[in-house]
């Protein structure tokens, strides 16, 4: 194990480990949006089957907090606000993985092109024994 630590350590900076670590915020900071956006469509379908009264419970309540700051009263306006907030989180949602994925490649291509280069400088500096 500590062989396998070291091998790493010399082949990644401390750059590298912070990279590394931003997107594992990235990748965290997404996973929490996906469960945030899917969870919000069975609150969006109670919604339909009630046709736009608030549903019981801390769910309903939150709604309720919601369509009060918004000063929104008759069931087809709650339906509408409910339906363009399910897509604007969806449409977050999906900039976010897409973002994410974009500095994903980023990062993992320049750290490809940087081993390479060391690989190929180390292997043109090394003495030529076999001749």
């Amino acid at each position: 194990m500590s062989s396998f630590r070291r091998d790493i350590r010399f082949l990644l900076s401390r750059r590298d480990f912070l990279r590394f670590a931003i997107l594992l915020a990235i990748l965290v900071a997404g996973s929490l949006l996906e469960l945030l956006a899917l969870s919000a469509v069975p609150l969006f379908i109670s919604l339909l089957l009630t046709q736009g009264d608030i549903p019981d419970g801390i769910a309903g309540k939150a709604l309720e907090y919601i369509f009060s700051f918004l000063s929104i009263t008759t069931p087809t306006q709650r339906l509408l606000v409910a339906g363009g907030g399910l897509l604007a989180l969806n449409f977050l949602r999906t900039a976010w993985d897409i973002l994410g994925m974009a500095l994903q490649y980023r990062i993992l291509s320049n750290r490809r092109i940087e081993l390479s280069g060391r690989l190929l400088h180390d292997y043109l500096m090394a003495p030529a024994e076999f001749l």
